[in-house]
């Protein structure tokens, strides 16, 4: 819905760009708080004694006192200063904000932010269906729901450091590279469990982490980067939207996973199906890394400045575009990409090398 969004733009644009990515990595990485506390509140639900009737609707109904809770912070909220100077140009007319021509602008590096929230949900969610089969193998001693409610748990501890690790080296190593090793490592750990799923299960120990990598991986890559980039590089124009058709198409690859992958793991889930969900998702992984090499722009919070009165946020060009202001582009009405091109100008300072002669 909303949330996703509206905190990402709300927290992008209540900050400065040298602080945007770490903060919104912050705010992003609750989503691990909330997993450990559903998984706690759930343990001890079932810990207590309580009917598996009680358990279902209290933990379902203690999800709506957070949004309650925040709803009347939110009421106080006023909106952000890139939102006035933008309400601003439009009453006066000015082309440089029109949204339609925006969109046009970032097209391509629409093509990144939601492809590649599309190809990582469609992992994600898919692969949290399976938990409870890949747990299976392994006995902490209890029975029942019991048991569940305690691999339920290791499985959260097992992925929550890695949205705080996230958060730590976001600046240091950069958002694209933050997406590319989360998506390699993916690829590995997903290919391993894939591959040497027979021996894995043997030592059910070992394989527990190596499964609990792929989500440690996810976090510290592209469930955090996802969030964030977008939130980032779109203008306060077109923000909101264009992070929303993103999220969007996140769980459109949610959708996808959920109903596709059941039929590929078999009916009841078999160690054969197991495998080649693992395999898929290692493949998967890798077209995301692709995705995020061609389509997602590699950029420090500098390159985030605005560059001229009227901008919210300084346009990133990928390696085939032209680096332009809002105001050249508005002017052109959108053709300066048209132009044959491609000049060492038309990659930004830290863009690829490589690519940038390429281009040229």
């Amino acid at each position: 819905g909303g949330e996703y969004p509206l905190s990402a733009t709300i927290c992008a644009e209540g900050t400065t760009a040298r602080r945007r990515g770490t903060l919104m990595a912050l705010v992003f990485s609750n989503q691990g708080m909330g997993y450990l506390l559903s998984a706690v509140v759930n343990l001890a639900l079932v810990f207590s004694g309580a009917s598996p009737e009680f358990t279902w609707r209290f933990a379902l109904a203690f999800g709506a006192i957070v949004p309650v809770i925040s709803l009347y912070f939110r009421m106080q909220m006023h909106e952000s200063e890139s939102f006035e100077k933008v309400k601003d140009a439009r009453e006066h007319g000015d082309h440089g904000v029109d949204i339609a021509l925006t969109v046009r602008r970032y097209a391509w590096h629409m093509v990144g932010t939601a492809g590649n929230w599309f190809l990582f949900d469609i992992v994600f969610y898919a692969n949290g269906l399976f938990n409870g089969d890949v747990t299976s193998m392994i006995n902490l001693g209890f029975e029942g729901q019991k048991e569940t409610s305690m691999k339920n748990l290791l499985i959260v501890l097992l992925m929550l450091p890695g949205y705080f690790v996230g958060v730590a080296f976001i600046n240091k190593c950069g958002r694209k590279n933050v997406q590319i090793q989360g998506y390699l490592n993916m690829a590995i750990w997903f290919g391993i469990c894939g591959f040497c799923y027979d021996s894995l299960r043997t030592s059910p120990a070992l394989f527990l982490i190596v499964y609990g990598l792929t989500f440690f991986f996810s976090n510290f890559g592209p469930n955090l980067t996802t969030y964030v980039i977008p939130g980032e590089i779109f203008p306060t124009q077109a923000k909101a939207t264009l992070h929303g058709v993103s999220a969007a198409s996140g769980k459109l690859g949610a959708f996808l996973g959920a109903m596709v992958m059941p039929y590929i793991s078999g009916n009841p889930v078999t160690a054969m199906g197991i495998k080649r969900v693992m395999t898929l998702c290692s493949l998967i992984a890798c077209l995301g890394m692709a995705l995020t090499i061609f389509f997602t722009p590699r950029y420090s919070p500098d390159d985030l400045m605005p560059r001229e009165e009227g901008e919210t946020v300084g346009f990133i060009n990928l390696y085939f575009q032209r680096r332009t202001t809002q105001k050249q582009w508005a002017q052109s009405d959108g053709k300066l990409d048209d132009d044959e091109g491609g000049s060492s100008e038309s990659c930004s300072s830290s863009e690829e090398e490589d690519l940038c002669v390429a281009a040229g």
